[in-house]
């Protein structure tokens, strides 16, 4: 049976919304993953990573989530995968690392294999991910960047309060060109206002 929401030194942590379950990964989970989502290029268009060529490239992605997983560093990326209550399906990944602590401010990005696209799904992890941030963590900002070629992963930061803060030009290198980034953000005094 696969570990189902344990993290660092058996830590649970699980995040639950209406339809889903945000867990860390186990080894176990790198058959479904890479099946579901991460051997899917297209997932992975606007992403800085490729997708998975093998079942076993995903087993050594997953275990480098497990290290790093539940770490408060700046720039480490802490993953979750997004699973399905109704079914057990793992439908994508959900992820944050903390980039200044000073401004208590985290970064978020997901993925969503796409099968699931269009269906609110990642509306819904965001969401989960950013109650738990500014609940559990107690961040005062959460911040969200996309490749300014892919507007739905803006529409899903939108949707969950984030605010559009402008577009840096040429501001990355991805699989071979210079691209514009959107930015946006929330703040936890957003939330409380209900903005």
């Amino acid at each position: 049976m696969r570990d189902r929401g344990m993290g660092v030194m058996g830590k649970t942590v699980r995040i639950e919304s209406e339809r889903l379950i945000l867990r860390p990964f186990s080894v176990g989970d790198a058959e479904e993953v890479f099946r579901n989502w991460g051997g899917d290029p297209e997932v992975t268009r606007y992403m800085f990573h490729e997708a998975a060529a093998s079942v076993k490239e995903v087993r050594e992605r997953i275990r480098g989530w497990m290290l790093m997983f539940d770490s408060d560093e700046i720039n480490i990326w802490n993953y979750y995968s997004i699973v399905l209550k109704e079914k057990e399906e793992q439908i994508g990944a959900i992820f944050y690392a903390h980039s200044n602590r000073d401004a208590r401010s985290a970064e978020v990005g997901y993925e969503i294999g796409v099968r699931w696209w269009n269906m609110g799904y990642a509306t819904e992890a965001l969401g989960a991910l950013m109650g738990f941030l500014f609940g559990e963590k107690n961040l005062n900002r959460v911040t969200g960047v996309h490749d300014a070629r892919n507007p739905r992963s803006g529409a899903v930061m939108r949707k969950c309060g984030m605010k559009y803060e402008g577009t840096k030009r040429s501001e990355r290198f991805l699989k071979g060109k210079l691209i514009d980034r959107d930015h946006y953000a929330v703040l936890a005094a957003d939330r409380v206002a209900g903005g």
